[in-house]
């Protein structure tokens, strides 16, 4: 306690540089704990649900898909379900689907899943108020099936109210639902980060969707039994599979013995389904990664700019050290009152830390970007990284290393203290050297994050200077789901007529995928009469246009024609295999013709689609070729893509082209469908300026981020170096007072100070710059357009390391040269 007392005595008599350390401390324990809170509800966290180790995904790895997929035909479920001896299966349909909700008002689209009987049990999920669904739900035909809701929908659209589980009602796609539950806010089923509306038995969902329940495709997972492994539980689900799926190909589906065979050889797997699956980490997961190594390098550089201070501290102390030591204190004692002095500027260093994180958090999860599923459809986001207790060790973790980091060099000096020099008011230039390797240090960690945000600043301007191959500009679109599987071809018509007449519009056109949304329809491709390569398996884009598409977008009728309306003649092609079907017209993208048609004309050419290794049957006649364009991302490299017409959609994107700002479009485009059906649901409205900027999240948020602390990094560098050379200049005032009165000149004294800033910055630039390169091969799948070791980069961090050195070092060099010797030597007798 008395040590305690001392230490608030000694910090209250310096209130500004208590302040400074405290705000440093808080500033790096606030950055770290918030970006490990997204890193770990991303990456580390478990599935929040019982024993999430015995759980398991089944997943097929497809061509060109990124990361594996689980969408199983319900028989494989059912087969599962009755023969299996190694796991208990359970599932929830695939994709979420949105219905429009009227009642309780105001209306809005929600997204809804349907489950298995067993889904809430298998997960050993429990219900924040009410009851989950139950065996005898799935069985029971009711004409108000019971329904689940999820944490933050109950939360918006019910304001937390526990009564609505006794008897309350919803009307979805006008169907009545009874709320029977309420789940916990950390329950999301098999996801981390996603969680629909509502779930419901899978006989209502059939319902709602007026889909046969042996045509359903579901998200299939289990749980193992006691002793099992993955291994042999993925051996008999292979064995289950194959059998069922043989069955529903060829007496379901209808497909041809290759095409059987194709199917049947991309097997499916068990993936382990303890962590979830998560769309947060399939497209952000190495960002994190890299941020969470930013700021640990940002921690370790305010731990020696902290510790630079400290010791700054200490070496103003020398005499207080002495005169201790003169009256009988041991050297254990100091070290003992230093550490007391250390630890409780941690203390508040982790209040103010702890503050920061807690307020900065929720605005992290505000700012992630949208997230969409596999058919490009926004999903809502439902992920707590405050509600996780690791959050909180972390913070502590980290105050303990960093107190330890910056407390340790003043330690050692309280414990070196010399009685006889402190007593003689010796100037020692040795103890400087430890403050110059702190700086060294700091100068080679903000290099190192200045190249990183150079290169992430360039990444992105890069991509947003790709050419997408459409004009982003002055077009709005408009995702308009109708659940109405067929009768929709005059309302789609009479949306697209009505919004045409709008003043300023310039064209309207619809589409069955919209673009940049990070998804999209691919098929396996071929001329016809040849057979789909495995090379070609997936490998080409397609969509379903209106007419006036291609001007509406702003791309480029290149040869043949535009569609005109008697091309949509014939029913669409399956996905899987193709059925015998009346020729349908087709434009094609450049790509495709270098691709699919290198040294011939393509125009009146016939391709064809269906599983890899089947011949192409000549389904499509190609009418035109249009300008390439990017589908996906602006990461996506041009791929072959092919269009047809449609005209009865059961959801669509609107495009519009105005010859004014698209956002003044959105409300008469709103008003325009309402007058041809007022229930017209449209779940997004945005610009497509908006929706290119979307698909470069990812490498905005490490822009953005790797920036921010590439400045902070460089602000402290700065602080640092100044108070190192001002100290310098203050403890070596004698001698450059000597050296003046002997002749030397202002210059040869800016030379002196000068060179010790040089050296620094050079060896820190040196070691900076030498890890960056050894780092390079991590960093460059966020890369795009250059290289990890792009020169422009490298030279535009160094060049700001630099500048921010020598800005650091004008005014201590200033005040050293305007020494007067006469004064100083006067004050030092």
């Amino acid at each position: 306690m008395s040590d305690l007392r001392l230490a608030l005595r000694i910090l209250a008599r310096s209130p500004g540089s208590t302040a400074l350390i405290v705000g440093l401390l808080a500033l790096g324990i606030g950055a770290s704990t918030v970006i490990f809170s997204l890193f770990d509800a991303i990456l580390l966290r478990q599935l929040p649900v019982s024993h999430p180790e015995e759980l398991v995904r089944m997943v097929q790895h497809l061509p060109k898909f990124p990361a594996p997929r689980s969408s199983f035909a319900y028989p494989y479920y059912e087969a599962l379900r009755d023969h299996a001896t190694t796991l208990a299966a359970f599932a929830e349909t695939d994709e979420y689907q949105r219905f429009g909700m009227t009642s309780p008002e105001p209306a809005e689209q929600i997204t809804v899943r349907g489950v298995t009987p067993e889904f809430f049990d298998a997960l050993g999920a429990r219900p924040l108020y009410g009851r989950m669904l139950k065996a005898d739900d799935a069985e029971r035909n009711s004409d108000t099936p019971p329904a689940v809701l999820s944490y933050g929908f109950w939360r918006r659209r019910f304001h937390g109210d526990p009564s609505v589980v006794k008897g309350q009602t919803i009307l979805v796609n006008k169907q009545r639902f009874s709320i029977v539950g309420v789940m916990p806010r950390d329950f999301n089923g098999t996801s981390m980060d996603t969680a629909p509306d509502m779930r419901i038995p899978l006989r209502a969902y059939t319902v709602l969707t007026n889909t046969p329940v042996e045509r359903l495709y579901l998200e299939l997972a289990g749980r193992l039994r006691p002793g099992i492994t993955l291994a042999r539980a993925e051996a008999e689900s292979f064995s289950i599979w194959r059998q069922t799926m043989k069955d529903y190909y060829q007496n379901v589906d209808k497909m041809p013995p290759k095409a059987i065979a194709t199917m049947l050889r991309r097997g499916m797997n068990l993936d382990s389904l303890q962590q979830g699956t998560s769309i947060l980490r399939e497209h952000f997961g190495d960002v994190f990664k890299l941020l969470m190594a930013c700021v640990g390098l940002l921690v370790l550089i305010v731990c020696t700019n902290v510790a630079g201070l400290l010791l700054a501290r200490a070496a103003g102390r020398q005499q207080e050290m002495a005169v201790r030591l003169a009256i009988g204190a041991t050297r254990l004692r100091l070290v003992r009152q230093t550490a007391v002095e250390s630890s409780l500027l941690a203390g508040l260093g982790i209040l103010g830390g702890l503050a920061i994180a807690m307020g900065a958090i929720p605005v992290a999860v505000w700012l992630l970007p949208p997230l969409r599923d596999l058919s490009g459809s926004l999903v809502p986001l439902a992920i707590d990284p405050a509600g996780n207790p690791r959050i909180f060790w972390f913070a502590l973790g980290v105050s303990a290393l960093t107190m330890l980091l910056f407390s340790v060099s003043p330690a050692i000096a309280a414990a070196r203290s010399s009685l006889d020099g402190a007593l003689r008011a010796a100037r020692a230039s040795s103890g400087m050297r430890g403050r110059q390797f702190l700086i060294a240090l700091q100068i080679a960690v903000c290099t190192f994050l200045l190249v990183a945000a150079s290169l992430f600043v360039r990444t992105l301007h890069r991509l947003e200077a790709t050419d997408p191959g459409f004009a982003r500009d002055r077009v709005a679109t408009f995702t308009c789901d109708l659940n109405r599987p067929a009768g929709t071809e005059a309302l789609v018509k009479g949306i697209i007529a009505r919004v045409s007449e709008i003043p300023g519009v310039v064209s309207v056109a619809a589409s069955n995928t919209g673009v940049m949304r990070g998804h999209g329809v691919s098929a396996s491709v071929a001329p016809a009469g040849e057979r789909i390569a495995q090379a070609d398996a997936m490998g080409t884009n397609l969509n379903w246009v209106s007419l006036h598409y291609f001007d509406t977008m702003g791309m480029r009728v290149l040869a043949g024609r535009d569609f005109i309306a008697a091309d949509a003649v014939g029913p669409k092609p399956a996905d899987a295999a193709e059925a015998a079907v009346s020729q349908r017209k087709a434009i094609v993208s450049e790509k495709f013709v270098q691709h699919f048609f290198p040294h011939s004309d393509p125009i009146g050419k016939r391709f064809g689609n269906g599983v890899e290794g089947a011949i192409a049957k000549g389904a499509y006649e190609i009418v035109g070729v249009v300008s390439d364009a990017k589908y996906r991302s602006l990461r996506e490299p041009i791929t072959p893509m092919y269009y047809t017409l449609e005209t009865n959609f059961s959801s669509f994107v609107l495009n519009v082209r105005t010859r004014m700002r698209p956002e003044t479009i959105v409300e008469p485009v709103r008003r325009a469908a309402a007058r041809i059906t007022p229930d017209l649901p449209f779940v997004e409205a945005h610009t497509l300026a908006e929706e290119v900027s979307e698909s470069t999240a990812p490498e905005r948020i490490a822009a953005i981020v790797a920036s921010l602390f590439g400045a902070i990094a460089a602000l402290l560098v700065g602080a640092g170096t100044y108070g190192l050379l001002a100290y310098t200049v203050t403890q070596r005032r004698r001698e450059i007072g000597i050296r003046m009165a002997l002749g030397a000149q202002p210059a040869h004294v800016a030379k002196l100070i000068g060179r010790q800033t040089a050296v620094m910055t050079a060896s820190g630039v040196f070691v900076g710059v030498g890890a960056a390169l050894l780092a390079g091969r991590a960093i460059r799948i966020l890369l795009y357009g250059i290289s990890p070791e792009d020169p422009q980069s490298l030279l535009a961090a160094v060049a700001f390391v630099v500048l921010t050195a020598a800005l650091a070092t004008i005014l201590p060099v200033l005040d050293a040269t305007e020494t007067e010797p006469a004064a100083t030597l006067r004050a030092e007798n």
